[in-house]
């Protein structure tokens, strides 16, 4: 065998054993706040703008912030 195959296969064998496993139910837990949160936030800046309601001065806070969701749930290619 090829001495960087051997380096390579030690470093996977002491990776495993080293590092910590992830738990996953933060990950799904993140897709779900997001995909209620952005979803939530989205209808408010819908209903408001579309109704003609006077806008908050936080107003564009909530924006920025359903744009931060949206670009979540996309990088989780949920849709």
């Amino acid at each position: 065998m090829d001495n960087n195959i051997l380096y390579y296969i030690l470093l996977l064998i002491i990776y495993e054993y080293m590092m910590p496993k992830f738990p996953s139910e933060y990950i799904f837990s993140t897709i779900l706040i997001a995909v209620f949160t952005g979803t939530t936030l989205g209808t408010y800046i819908a209903f408001t703008i579309g109704f003609d309601f006077p806008l908050e001065k936080g107003f564009h806070a909530y924006i920025q912030t359903h744009i931060f969701f949206l670009v979540l749930i996309h990088n989780y290619n949920l849709y």
